[in-house]
C-alpha cells in the first residue's frame, strides 16, 4: 500500500501528537478535532491549487452521532473563525466534513495506511514505513502538536 501511495500523484501531510504533553482538560474528542481542523486549515488546503475547495471525508463508523455533528460543527466553526479574521488562505469557504463509509473509499484505506505509518513510528520507535512516505508529503514534513522536550 505504501508503494501505491508513493508511486501515484497522492499528497501526504501528517499531524502527530503526543497525547501524554497535550492539554490535559482536553477531552480525545476535541483534541482530536483540534489537531485535524488546524492541519486541514493551515497546512493542507493553502499547498492545494484547486479552483474549489475540496470535499472533506471522513470514516462514518469512527463517530457517534453525536460526535459526528461535534465535528462537523468544529470544522465549520474554525473555518468561520479563519475567515472572519482575514486569515484564511485558501480558496473557498468549506463545506460541510462528509461521512462515508471506509469499506468504499480508498483514501480512507489509504489515509488509515499513513496513519499506521506514523503511529509505528512513535509508538514502535521504527520509522521505516514513515521514512517510505517523505517524498510526497505535502509541507515538507509532518507537524508535530505537543512534541517532548
Amino acid at each position: 500500500m505504501i508503494e501505491a501511495i508513493t508511486t501515484t500523484d497522492t499528497q501526504v501531510y501528517a499531524a502527530v501528537c503526543d497525547k501524554t504533553q497535550a492539554n490535559q482538560t482536553w477531552t480525545p474528542e476535541r483534541l482530536g478535532n483540534y489537531i485535524f481542523a488546524q492541519t486541514l486549515v493551515t497546512n493542507i488546503l493553502p499547498t492545494i491549487n484547486a479552483a474549489n475547495t475540496p470535499h472533506i471525508i471522513y470514516d462514518k463508523g469512527r463517530l457517534s452521532g453525536a460526535k459526528s455533528t461535534n465535528f462537523k460543527t468544529y470544522i465549520l466553526d474554525k473555518d468561520r473563525f479563519f475567515e472572519s479574521h482575514g486569515i484564511r488562505r485558501y480558496p473557498a469557504r468549506l463545506g460541510a466534513p462528509l461521512d462515508v463509509p471506509s469499506t468504499t473509499e480508498p483514501g480512507l484505506w489509504a489515509g488509515d495506511i499513513i496513519a499506521g505509518a506514523y503511529r509505528h513510528a512513535y509508538a514502535v520507535g521504527d520509522p521505516t514505513y514513515r521514512d517510505r512516505l517523505q517524498p510526497n508529503n505535502l509541507g515538507r514534513g509532518y507537524r508535530y502538536f505537543w512534541r517532548e522536550k
